[in-house]
């Protein structure tokens, strides 16, 4: 997500709640990968969990959205 500028700005005109997923933890990875530009426009990030990390993000949208 260090270059996704793109997705950046169409998050960030979505009017809904956003959830940043990686399946592996980029703090653990290459420096490169470190930068997020989504997070800016994010509620959070889920990073590192594999597969489980697509239940804890719609957990986490799902919790979001009865806020």
């Amino acid at each position: 997500t260090h270059y996704a500028w793109a997705i950046h700005d169409a998050l960030a005109a979505f009017d809904g709640p956003i959830v940043e997923l990686h399946l592996s933890n980029p703090a653990a990875r290459e420096p490169w990968r470190h930068t997020s530009v989504v997070a800016p426009v994010a509620a959070g990030t889920i990073a590192g969990f594999g597969a489980a990390g697509y239940r804890m993000a719609v957990e986490a949208v799902a919790d979001l959205l009865d806020r």
